[in-house]
């Protein structure tokens, strides 16, 4: 019952509100953020498409530098001495 009066007490509240002061409009209001958001993501989508290109050129470089190298093999244990 106590449920039944707060939600009447924020309807009659939210009718005063809006009948005596400028409130904005919902619609236009979620509207106005999706096209916003939506405008970000694809702002996003292509940073990160240029971040991947930059991300494959890296690798390549890497890549490239890894097979132009001679590893060398590791130290072998001497058993006279102890390594560790």
């Amino acid at each position: 019952m106590s449920n039944f009066f707060s939600f009447l007490g924020g309807t009659v509240l939210g009718l005063y509100i809006a009948q005596n002061y400028k409130v904005p409009d919902v619609k236009t209001t979620s509207t106005w953020i999706i096209k916003y958001l939506k405008s970000l993501e694809k702002e996003s989508d292509n940073s990160n498409y240029q971040r991947d290109d930059i991300a494959m050129k890296n690798i390549e470089k890497i890549e490239q530098s890894e097979t132009t190298t001679t590893t060398t093999p590791p130290p072998t244990p001497d058993n006279s001495s102890n390594w560790w």
